[in-house]
């Protein structure tokens, strides 16, 4: 099995004079140009050098849609460089561009397949791998690479792979590009294309420019060890909700690419779901310069990450809501507000919304009761001034007649003692009718963070009463801010965000908003930078850090249902 898996991401400059004094070569019967990627070069940064679309760089160079690697070689027909100035190359090509496909109006290349003689050729399965296919047929990586020199950069499912030097190379199955060109001063979106190489089973290499010349040659390192299951044949829900994480991120990266500052290097990292896997990712060599570390949700791995990173690496638990690392680690940062914390600020603010009304807790007979810790603080602290909830207990489903004996006069606000989905369902009914024969008075509903899960005629029931709840997140359906990020994921990854609480891909958003403009900063000022407070489309962040102890949040949100769009309160 595979270790790691690994992608970089890096935020750098540009050489704008890259690639104008290019050696040519006759390839295959035509005149090109030879480029050679530098390090840390993506297919972005040499677009913008050649003053060439990406999709014609792919379109000679297939595997170039795939990631490049330093020292590769790519060939552009010297007819689309007319700037260029060329220069004798005596090195013989060692590959041959695709043949020119008209693309019309669309923005890829369409795929080219040629028949491949089923004794030297290998279609390569989902899930499958460079590495496990030279296993599998017993040919060295080596070999394979050099009859598919495309496949040097990953394989996909589907491709056929040439396996005998019988075989003519041009019988190897094309891969389709995967980018449009890019528009003037334009920095394209990041493409997530996960391609395993071998030996060092890396993800394509992705980078971001800012326009904005950084204050000094210096990077801040982020790692995210996440269970992205590449090995897996079959993609789970699991799996692709930590990639729409890891997308949503690499937008917020792409937005903030003009800020000015230290270079931002996100490496990624496949923790396979095992604590095996994440302590080996811990012993890479590259693991010692990290500023920063995204774990992944299991509590066990974590803790094997704070005991393996080095003493000025952050940890940021961005997953785990009960994890308390960050209460023996002043290095592990908690942004799931811990719920005492929650439930004090839940607490406090609702008697400040609600000191005009009679509090009215509703609890069934034999029914659950899930919610007593936040209760019990919210019993104590009207006791404090003198205030006697009334308790309502009913049996099976909650009617207007055991509501008959509440002060007619009084404001009511109705409390649960559960936030599940089918207690909900019994009460709605009656305290709507309640306040339609109150109309002199107001009728209230206070709820609790499982309710923002809630779609259809439950989500209607909530606007309807005008219900408050408590919650870590929200992402407000219609809102401006969560419409404008969910139409943005669709055009750059082509899918939508999967619907999830929290969503996965504006969590993968908010983090980069509050964690990379932290990194941008000097690494002396870092610290202080992420206890800044910011509020993001889904998730506030207010965090601090307490006296001996790793920083953590201390922002909820109060979410108002009603006829429009929730209204959201951040509480810090």
């Amino acid at each position: 099995m595979i270790a790691g898996v690994t992608l970089m991401a890096l935020i750098a400059g540009i050489n704008p004079s890259a690639g104008r004094d290019l050696p040519v070569s006759n390839v295959g019967g035509r005149q090109c140009y030879v480029y050679t990627v530098g390090k840390g070069e993506n297919i972005y940064d040499i677009s913008r050098s050649l003053n060439l679309p990406v999709a014609e760089i792919t379109r000679y160079n297939p595997s170039a849609s795939d990631g490049l690697r330093q020292g590769m070689r790519l060939y552009i027909p010297t007819s689309l460089l007319p700037g260029v100035t060329p220069k004798h190359d005596t090195t013989p090509a060692t590959a041959t561009p695709a043949p020119a496909v008209s693309t019309l109006t669309t923005t890829s290349v369409p795929e080219v397949k040629a028949s491949v003689p089923q004794s030297g050729s290998y279609e390569v399965k989902k899930g499958e791998t460079l590495y496990g296919i030279s296993r599998k047929l017993g040919i060295p990586m080596e070999t394979l690479i050099a009859l598919n020199p495309q496949a040097e950069f990953g394989v996909k499912a589907g491709e056929m792979l040439v396996t005998s030097a019988s075989v003519p190379e041009k019988a190897v199955a094309q891969k389709p590009a995967t980018e449009a060109p890019a528009a003037d001063n334009q920095i394209p979106a990041p493409v997530l294309d996960y391609s395993l190489v071998p030996g060092e089973n890396a993800i394509s290499q992705q980078t971001w420019t800012p326009v904005a010349e950084p204050a000094a040659n210096d990077t801040a390192h982020m790692a995210v060890i996440l269970p992205f299951m590449l090995a897996d044949e079959e993609v789970n829900k699991t799996s692709q909700l930590f990639t729409e994480f890891y997308k949503g991120l690499l937008l917020a990266a792409d937005s903030l690419s003009t800020m000015p500052g230290r270079h931002i290097a996100i490496h990624s990292y496949d923790s396979e779901g095992s604590t095996d896997a994440v302590t080996a990712i811990m012993q890479r060599p590259e693991m010692a310069s990290m500023d920063i570390i995204i774990g992944p949700d299991n509590e066990t791995q974590l803790e094997a990450i704070a005991k393996a990173m080095g003493p000025e690496t952050w940890l940021y638990t961005a997953f785990n809501m009960r994890n308390a690392l960050n209460t023996t680690n002043p290095h592990v940062i908690q942004p799931n507000t811990p719920h005492s914390v929650m439930y004090d600020k839940a607490a406090t603010s609702f008697l400040e919304y609600y000191k005009d009304y009679t509090p009215v807790f509703l609890s069934r007979i034999d029914g659950a009761a899930d919610k007593d810790s936040f209760l019990t603080l919210l019993r104590q602290r009207y006791s404090t001034q003198r205030v006697q909830p009334i308790d309502v207990t009913y049996k099976n489903l909650l009617s207007l007649s055991d509501l008959e004996g509440l002060p007619a006069e009084s404001n009511i606000v109705f409390v649960p003692v559960s936030g599940s989905r089918s207690e909900f369902a019994k009460i709605t009914d009656a305290i709507r009718a309640y306040g339609q024969g109150h109309p002199e008075t107001s009728t209230r509903l206070f709820g609790y963070p499982e309710w923002i899960t809630f779609r259809g005629d439950y989500y209607n029931r909530l606007c309807d009463l005008g219900a408050m709840i408590y919650t870590r997140f929200y992402a407000a359906p219609g809102d401006s801010e969560t419409t404008a990020i969910e139409n943005r994921f669709k055009n750059e990854w082509d899918s939508s965000m999967l619907d999830a609480a929290p969503v996965q891909g504006i969590l993968g958003w908010d983090t980069g908003m509050y964690l990379l403009p932290a990194l941008r900063r000097p690494a002396s000022e870092m610290a202080s930078a992420l206890s800044e407070s910011s509020t993001g489309v889904q998730n506030p962040y207010s965090i601090t850090a307490q006296k001996g102890q790793g920083p953590a949040n201390s922002a909820i949100m109060f979410v108002m249902f009603g006829p429009g769009t929730p209204i959201k309160t951040v509480i810090e």
